[in-house]
């Protein structure tokens, strides 16, 4: 059994505050535009890849499967935001939570590290990449303050 991430994109309306989900609005990060680098035969045994069950990148993000080769977790178990759009609360099914805003994903230090003799570098995997792409899109029309990103994870 594996984990899987679902992203939510939510933007908040300036005129009234409330958070609408605005996922429909740009591509997925599973999108094949963002796809990760070919991995070697040796990368793929160290679960780096694919883009959907990149345990590395959960455990940066939110801790989920564990605190994996020392990453430290960015956002960790914050559960859902209290002023969460009414249709995303009622179509949420995972089992762990969290969130962050466009300003905080657009900070991260993306970490590398070695493990089994394979170097990894976060920046280049597809989430990364759809924060500086379609994410940073969406934060220049909207204000980067009126962005966040909702991840669930489901074992």
């Amino acid at each position: 059994m594996g984990t899987d991430i679902t992203l939510t994109v939510e933007t908040r309306n300036i005129h009234n505050g409330e958070w609408y989900n605005a996922t429909l609005l740009m591509d997925s990060p599973n999108d094949a535009k963002y796809a990760d680098a070919r991995p070697s035969e040796r990368e793929k045994l160290y679960s780096f890849y694919p883009q959907a069950r990149n345990y590395d990148l959960f455990a940066l993000l939110d801790g989920c499967r564990g605190g994996r080769h020392g990453l430290e977790p960015l956002f960790p178990a914050r559960g859902l935001p209290i002023d969460i759009d009414r249709d995303n609360f009622h179509a949420v099914r995972g089992q762990e939570f969290t969130w962050a805003s466009y300003l905080e994903l657009d900070g991260i230090k993306w970490p590398t590290y070695s493990y089994g003799g394979v170097e990894f570098d976060l920046s280049k995997c597809g989430f990364a990449l759809w924060v500086k792409g379609d994410l940073t899109v969406l934060a220049e029309e909207y204000g980067p303050e009126n962005v966040r990103v909702l991840m669930e994870f489901d074992s």
